[in-house]
């Protein structure tokens, strides 16, 4: 077969878990099938628009560049007329048997209309919230989980990421600008959910990667015979270690993106309340700007405890993964957004960790409601601190 897999960004400049998996799935399926890759990247230096083709590990990946400098609508940020043409392009020059959408933010949702206004099969694996939520992961400026979607308050939340498009200016509110009360929704939002359905509803198929994540999706009128849980597949075979039981603890760890919404400062403040120096806390992971703020990583640092053992390990390669998590006894996933599938988790439990995880979420999911690791309230880094003392205390828990 001919496949062409979309997603908003890949290898080797981005590293995340949705791009971890695409190119794990792309390496599989090229393996029998022809395959080729879309993304977007994130180039300053180069102008809007600009397309380049390489080999990326032996996959043919073309990538155009977007900086968003034409942007100058709320619209204009989930649909590009030029990214629709530029995959129109791409798929006259290479016609697929099958297209498979893994994300477009940044890019363009009008691109299922290209592929399905060509007749052919369309599929999406929907790797986030971002088809119902701006900014991708319900939580809102304060880190707090949206149980429901209220859009009078995705308005108010917005206004921070986009002022020009959601507040009236300097010193007034939001509701100023559209002349709505507070439980009404502005018509951009009202465009917003009726075109994020509408798209969707063009997919044969939507995968979730959790029965968490379905049924959150399902909450947006989708219709469910189209929406199926498919869990992600991993390498079993190159991350599976067997570990000796009830070992002692020293290493504790965190492995992913350093933002605020993974809740690594929980565990920092989880590891202070241990107090204990003979312990070591490894942090793997790229701190990337979160929706504007790149201050987390110094915020980070400056909870540490002088007499504590805190190494924050940067950027690593894929490659170096199994080893990494063979020196860490303790793994823990401290996520304040629901996530949707949590890689790390898995990879974690392949490799003989011990895992503990927020409470909620696809989190819970994974750990099977805590038959397979250890669950805290998300948030409550005394909680944290208890279970991990427990660890390090109890040989018959830890085995």
């Amino acid at each position: 077969m001919r496949l062409r897999l979309v997603t908003n960004a890949f290898l080797p400049e981005s590293t995340g878990g949705t791009e971890l998996h695409v190119h794990s799935l792309a390496k599989a399926l090229n393996s029998d099938h022809t395959v080729r890759i879309v993304t977007r990247i994130d180039r300053p230096d180069l102008d809007d628009y600009v397309v380049d083709r390489r080999n990326v590990d032996g996959l043919d990946v073309v990538r155009i560049n977007y900086c968003f400098r034409d942007a100058s609508s709320f619209e204009s940020i989930y649909r590009n007329p030029r990214i629709d043409a530029f995959l129109a392009r791409e798929v006259e020059s290479f016609v697929p048997d099958l297209v498979h959408v893994h994300h477009l933010t940044c890019l363009s949702t009008g691109i299922l209309d290209v592929v399905k206004d060509r007749g052919l099969p369309l599929v999406m694996t929907l790797h986030d919230f971002w088809m119902f939520c701006p900014r991708g992961q319900r939580i809102d400026p304060n880190l707090e989980v949206c149980d429901t979607i209220d859009r009078a308050k995705c308005a108010r939340c917005l206004s921070e990421l986009w002022p020009q498009w959601f507040s009236g200016g300097a010193g007034r509110g939001w509701f100023d600008k559209f002349g709505f009360g507070s439980d009404s929704v502005p018509v951009d939002l009202v465009a917003y959910d009726a075109h994020m359905r509408r798209v969707l509803g063009r997919c044969e198929l939507i995968s979730t990667p959790s029965e968490f994540h379905r049924e959150r999706m399902l909450e947006f009128d989708l219709s469910s015979s189209r929406v199926q849980a498919l869990t992600h597949g991993l390498d079993v075979d190159r991350l599976r270690r067997q570990r000796t039981p009830g070992r002692s603890i020293k290493p504790i760890g965190f492995i992913g993106s350093v933002t605020p919404s993974k809740g690594v400062h929980v565990l920092v403040e989880a590891f202070a309340k241990l107090a204990n120096p003979a312990l070591e806390l490894r942090i793997w992971g790229e701190a990337p700007s979160f929706h504007g703020d790149t201050g987390y990583l110094s915020r980070l640092k400056s909870l540490v405890p002088t007499e504590l053992n805190v190494r924050f390990c940067g950027r690593y390669d894929q490659a170096a993964l199994p080893a990494i998590l063979e020196e860490i006894d303790v793994l823990v996933a401290p996520s304040i957004w629901w996530e949707t599938f949590c890689l790390t988790i898995f990879e974690g439990l392949l490799s003989g960790c011990i895992v503990i995880a927020s409470d909620h979420g696809a989190m819970r999911e994974a750990l099977k409601d805590g038959q397979e690791g250890l669950l805290f309230r998300p948030g409550d880094a005394a909680q944290l601190a208890a279970h991990l003392r427990a660890l390090l205390d109890d040989e018959a828990l830890r085995a």
